[in-house]
């Protein structure tokens, strides 16, 4: 469970730790209710030396995790999902850290799809697996998000000039396209709601979209420079104790007295 150790630092680590939270609840939490893969996090993640020994490391691209997690997933292994064990990640502060570091993962994320994508796809037709053709799912994110941009600015183009057909609704109806673009709101405040997150994440949740809209140009530009490997570091200067992370939950205790967190 990858949590934010200064969630309320600045409207970034806000919105980061935002995104976060919802990345946990409604995706890796709810693929593994359903048995399908989850993806490893750098952050925090938990590989059985057996697994090395029998497979190597062998992941080379910008994002290793995801890289590391689909070859598992070609030798039949899936990534679990530990919802209990909470790591507290420190969150980019200012917006162009933010900027680096999501374009590297976007950077990474278009790289393991060209190298996995087909791999994926010949092993899970063949064994009919929907494990595996769900990574297929996972990879193609950036693609989704490149086409249906593409797609809505062709769709306020043909306002004016009506040129094309729309392939969009032609594959989903129109209802799901708008139960998706509502989701995007719905869902971060439920789980915030569900976290009971503080006043001031409630506060960043009205410029989150800002946050998630940005990945539209970062996307685009990882696409552009999906085959440079150049590593962009991320300053970690944030320097907080345990306790602190604690204290919004256990006010009440000592200092030196620690009690986990109820699990969110």
């Amino acid at each position: 469970y990858l949590d934010s150790k200064n969630p309320n630092d600045t409207w970034i680590s806000g919105v980061f730790s935002i995104s976060f939270w919802v990345v946990n609840h409604v995706w890796h939490l709810a693929k593994y209710n359903i048995g399908l893969s989850s993806c490893l996090g750098g952050t925090g993640m938990c590989i059985s030396t057996d697994i090395l020994r029998r497979h190597g490391w062998g992941a080379t691209c910008l994002t290793e995790d995801m890289e590391f997690t689909m070859k598992a997933l070609l030798e039949g292994i899936p990534t679990t999902w530990a919802h209990d064990a909470i790591v507290y990640d420190e969150k980019p502060l200012t917006f162009m850290q933010s900027w680096n570091q999501r374009k590297r993962w976007a950077q990474g994320h278009f790289d393991v799809a060209n190298r996995y994508i087909g791999k994926l796809f010949v092993k899970g037709f063949k064994e009919r697996n929907i494990v595996v053709l769900d990574g297929i799912i996972n990879l193609f994110q950036p693609y989704f998000l490149l086409i249906s941009t593409f797609f809505v600015i062709c769709s306020y183009i043909y306002q004016f000039y009506p040129f094309y057909t729309n392939v969009l609704y032609a594959i989903l109806p129109l209802e799901v396209w708008t139960l998706i673009g509502i989701g995007q709101y719905i869902f971060p405040m439920i789980v915030l709601f569900k976290i009971h997150a503080s006043f001031k994440s409630w506060m960043y949740l009205l410029l989150y979209p800002l946050f998630i809209y940005s990945w539209i140009p970062i996307t685009v530009l990882g696409y552009i420079h999906r085959h440079d490997h150049e590593w962009s570091h991320t300053a970690h200067t944030r320097g907080i104790s345990f306790n602190e992370v604690l204290i919004p939950e256990n006010a009440e205790l000592g200092p030196k007295q620690v009690v986990f967190p109820k699990k969110q």
